[in-house]
């Protein structure tokens, strides 16, 4: 009798095995057989079938795949083994964690999580799905909402989000404590309070997302390096598209990014070293805004469009804002102010902005070069307090006052520029002194030069061509001591109303103290180019092709702004000792 129990069990053995694949022993209690597929079901009706995804996680095994049918489920997952959890049809297969937890939360690697709505996890930072620590694993094609956060990563690396609808979360998508090299692509995400939250977080890439409409921002980088943020559409954000706090290294590369209220591109707090190229950002209040230390910058091939301010500065320095497109704005193309120092202004096209193409004001060591700057409603460029700076090489036309404004600016250079066709003044200033305005070309203005109680100032080998009203005038006031004004230096400038071999007189007024009697309140005063030109240079808006044999150099021996000794200098000897242009040595 035994025997032939024995022979029938044998029978049955025999029988499973030869219609599974494997029979896999996972402790000394439980035999659990797989079929051949290795996969597990939850829900539908077929026999056998699990009613809870934990349950059939349990009885998985690395490489395992669970199937979940359409339906609600509420539980809490936990996996901790290589498998795929896949649902039938991402709007009907349902894991409600019930608000009291992350509602997958994932320790293995290569997990794949396809094919769900995940909603209600529970407070805190718990999430939809949550990563600590996980690799490889690659969450596609789900619909993650109403969490805390949809996805976070916790000292993660090398996973793939792609393809998942995520919305109605605190935070989309959540990476921190050194969470690296994850892919975050393809997804819609929405209507979050922050769309994707980088905490310390390197060498990531998020590209081709849609990220719209979050409550505050798109993008957040806080002491996050080595990202790249690319091809990604990013709009209609309530406080901004992207923003890095203490960041570096990090690129910004191609996205679209428009209608966010305050901010297109937001760098602060010591943001350093990171590349924001040929992004198309418009309708915010600032298109990119750089602030306090956000230091070493490229902000290149831009179009930065139809914002209040295209690129504000505040106490930003050392970045260079290169071959942008920045027009259409509401009111300056660049806003800079606060102590921005050592910042390169290079090769821009900065039109039809509703006041000025480029304001600054409280900074030094500023270069502006190669632009173009052109149809602006107020000036061209409009400068207070810029001292120890350069502009040279642009062409600075048609801007609806002046080309150049400048009120207390100290010891700039103004050289090599076309300066055209401005409806006012094509350079005034106001109470600026020390300053070298030298070879430009200064043309179809109202007036050509407008001086208001500004002296110590070098006006050398500039052309003076067809200015509407006068090509220069001055005015200086006696209430100052030395008076205020009378102190410029006027050399071989040519003047197309002037052609003798003899000093052209500049007409300029001195305001006077007001005596007690009132009899006077102003003088006609003269200063002269002593030695004019009698034909005009050749100026292409680059000085270094334009055809001077020499170049003057003012010295200023004993640093009181005066300028003692005028020294000519072959310009092809001329060599830099220093970073001012104008510190020259044969």
């Amino acid at each position: 009798m035994m025997n032939k129990k024995m022979r029938i069990l044998a029978l049955i053995v025999c029988l499973l095995l030869s219609s599974v694949g494997f029979i896999s022993v996972s402790n000394a209690d439980r035999i659990v057989i797989i079929s051949s597929e290795n996969m597990l079901y939850v829900g539908g009706s077929g026999p056998g079938n699990y009613t809870k995804i934990q349950d059939a996680i349990d009885d998985a095994f690395d490489g395992d795949t669970v199937f979940v049918y359409n339906g609600t489920y509420y539980e809490i997952v936990v996996i901790n083994k290589s498998i795929s959890l896949i649902g039938e049809d991402k709007d009907t297969t349902v894991i409600d964690g019930g608000g009291t937890s992350n509602v997958i939360s994932v320790s293995s690697d290569l997990v794949n999580i396809s094919g769900f709505t995940i909603q209600k996890s529970g407070s805190g930072i718990n999430s939809g799905i949550w990563l600590d620590p996980a690799s490889y694993v690659k969450i596609t094609n789900n619909n993650i909402n109403n969490n805390k956060a949809g996805i976070a990563l916790w000292d993660s690396t090398n996973n793939n989000i792609t393809g998942n609808n995520i919305n109605n979360n605190r935070l989309g998508i959540y990476m921190d404590s050194s969470s690296s090299y994850n892919s975050v692509t393809d997804n819609n995400i929405y209507k979050n309070l922050f769309g994707i939250w980088m905490q310390n977080s390197l060498n990531n890439i998020v590209t081709d997302n849609n990220i719209n409409y979050n409550n505050d921002m798109g993008i957040c980088m806080n002491i996050s390096s080595n990202n790249i943020i690319t091809g990604n559409n990013i709009n209609s954000n309530k406080w901004g598209g992207i923003a890095l706090w203490d960041s570096k290294n990090n690129n910004i590369i191609g996205n679209n990014i428009n209608n966010n209220e305050d901010y297109g591109i937001y760098l602060d707090s010591s943001s350093s070293y990171n590349s924001v190229t040929d992004n198309n950002i418009k309708n915010s209040n600032a298109g990119i805004a750089l602030w306090y230390s956000a230091n070493n910058n490229i902000i290149g091939k831009n179009i930065v469009a139809n914002s209040g301010v295209g690129i504000f500065f505040w106490m930003a320095g050392s970045n260079n804002i290169m071959d942008n497109n920045i027009n259409n704005n509401k009111l300056s193309g660049i806003y800079m102010d606060y102590f921005s120092l050592n910042n390169i202004i290079n090769g821009n096209n900065i039109n039809n902005n509703e006041l000025n193409g480029i304001y600054i004001s409280s900074a030094k060591y500023t270069n502006i070069l190669d632009n173009n700057i052109k149809d602006n409603g107020e000036c061209g460029i409009k400068i207070g307090s810029l001292e120890y700076s350069i502009i040279t090489d642009n062409n600075i036309n048609n801007n609806k006052l002046n080309g150049i404004q400048m009120l207390y600016c100290y010891d700039n250079n103004i050289q090599g520029n076309n300066i055209n066709n401005n409806e006012f003044d094509g350079i005034k200033m106001v109470d600026s002194a020390g300053n070298n305005i030298i070879g430009n070309n200064i043309m179809n203005n109202t007036r050509g030069i407008s001086m208001v109680a500004s002296g110590y100032n070098a006006v050398k080998k500039n052309n003076f061509i067809n200015n509407k009203d006068k090509h220069a005038i001055f005015n200086a006031t006696t209430e100052t001591r030395p008076i205020s004004g009378l102190f410029n230096v006027w050399f071989r400038n040519y003047w197309d109303d002037w052609k003798l071999p003899v000093p052209r007189p500049i007409v300029g007024v001195i305001y006077l103290d007001r005596p007690k009697t009132g009899l006077f309140h102003h003088i006609l005063w003269f200063s002269f180019d002593w030695l004019p030109a009698l034909k005009p240079y050749y100026i292409d808006s680059d000085l270094s092709n334009s055809s001077y044999s020499t170049l003057l150099v003012p010295s200023d021996v004993d640093n009181d702004r005066d300028i003692e000794i005028l020294s000519i200098i072959p310009y092809n000897a001329c060599k830099l000792r220093d970073s001012n242009p104008f510190h020259c040595t044969n």
